[in-house]
Formats: C-alpha cells, structure tokens, sequence
C-alpha cells in the first residue's frame, strides 16, 4: 500500500495547487522547443521536487514515471572506486553528487558523460537530448561547480541539466548565468488552507469509499446479490470440471 502523499502527488503541471502561473510558464517552456538548463531553487517542502517529475512529464511524457534504482561503480584517478545510487527512467537520472564527498567532481563529470553519450529512446514526445536531475547542488565543493561549468558547455546539444536547491548563495555565479532561475516559494496559508479543505474530504471520500467496497465484497458467488441465474450458472460449470478432471484427467468444456 502506497503513502497518500505519494498516491496523490500531482502528476503533471495542470494539477499543481500552488503557483499556477509559474506552471504554465514552464509549460509554455516546454513547447517552445529551446529548453535551457534550469536552476530550481527553494526552501525544502516548497514542492520543488514535485514541480520537476510534472516538467518531465510534459516533456516525454507518462514513460518518466517507470524509475529504477541504479547503482553505477566510478573509479576516480587516483583508482577509488565509489558506488553511486541513482534513480532513473529512459529519459532521465537523478543523483545527489554530494553524497560522494571531496569526489564529487568525478561523479558529475562521468555521470553527464555517460548520459550524454547514450542514445536517447524513441518515444511519441521524441527529444533531442536527455535530462540530468543534480540535487542539493548548494552543497558541491567549488572544484566539482566548476567542472559542472565546464561539462554543461560541453554536452549541451544531447543533455540538459535540472540543479535543485534550497539556496544559490552557495552556487557560483558561472553556473547560475548558464542556467534559467526557477525560484519556488512555499504556498502561502491561505492556499494551503483552500487546497487542504478539498483535497481532505476528497481524500477522505475516496479511500473511504475504497474501504466500504472491500469491505462488502462478496467472498463467494453464492453470496452476489445480482444477477444469481449466471453465479449459478458459473458455479456449476466449475462442478462439472472437477467431475470431468477426476474421471478422465483432462478438462472438458461444457454449455
């Protein structure tokens, strides 16, 4: 059984509660076709993680949504292997390179490459290029931004690069001029108070009405209130099988 805030989380930019307007100006960013690198930033809780899987949605489509945990092996020069976890789909990886420490660097420049240099899946929302999810961007060393700098430059034509981040007083200026800044505030009180009036009963009324129904379910044909001729009907059918099955082995089919 899945948590209701992952049941419910929207799913594409359309069913965002909160700053309508920011939605539709990434979905109009979407069509236009020249999609930038992007700089999502904003306090934790704000939905920023949300707001990206709906913008990868509207780019590729309901594919996005299949993810698979990776786990990639990268051995830096002075020959360290780190074991890195990443979640991905066909379209896309995301990974936190901070997870790596002081070896950061090496994570984000073999993670791009590899992305970079894969061929993109054939899909009804076809894109030339792929994306690369970085979160807590704040907390790379200056070493592993600068080479983020560079590999952004590099691989633009086949990978594009989603930064997430609750701050970018810590993201060197290079990178956030490379990028286009989505700034995502957290909902004021009375929009949470709107959309949690509705979404609470809705909620409420659908798992609730779930339950009744599991709860009531017939256990049995013979306890089905409707249509009792064909429940009768089927329940002998399944009689004359097992009689079949027990006298002669095979199973016969019978009107």
């Amino acid at each position: 059984m899945s948590l209701w805030v992952d049941k419910y989380r929207p799913s594409s930019l359309a069913k965002l509660d909160y700053h309508k307007e920011q939605a539709n100006q990434l979905k109009n960013l979407v069509q236009c076709g020249d999609f930038p690198h992007l700089l999502v930033y904003g306090p934790s809780g704000a939905g920023k993680k949300t707001r990206i899987m709906c913008l990868l949605r509207e780019l590729y489509g309901p594919g996005v949504e299949k993810l698979r945990i990776e786990h990639q092996s990268i051995t830096t020069p002075s020959k360290k292997k780190l074991e890195i976890n990443t979640i991905a789909s066909n379209y896309h990886l995301e990974v936190n390179p901070s997870d790596a420490g002081n070896s950061d660097r090496v994570v984000i420049q073999e993670l791009i490459k590899t992305v970079a240099q894969s061929q993109q899946i054939q899909s009804s929302a076809q894109r030339e290029f792929k994306v690369v999810l970085l979160t807590e961007v704040d907390r790379l060393t200056k070493d592993a931004q600068h080479a983020l700098r560079r590999t952004m430059e590099k691989y633009m034509s086949t990978c594009r690069l989603i930064l997430c981040c609750n701050s970018t007083s810590k993201v060197i200026a290079p990178i956030r001029s490379r990028c286009l800044a989505v700034r995502v505030p957290l909902p004021s009180v009375e929009e949470v108070k709107v959309s949690f009036s509705f979404k609470k009963l809705l909620l409420l009324f659908r798992e609730k009405m779930s339950l009744w129904v599991d709860k009531y379910r017939p256990s049995s044909l013979a306890k089905l209130d409707y249509h009792k001729e064909q429940a009768n009907q089927l329940k002998n059918l399944v009689k004359k099988q097992k009689l079949s099955r027990q006298r002669t082995g095979v199973c016969v089919w019978s009107d």
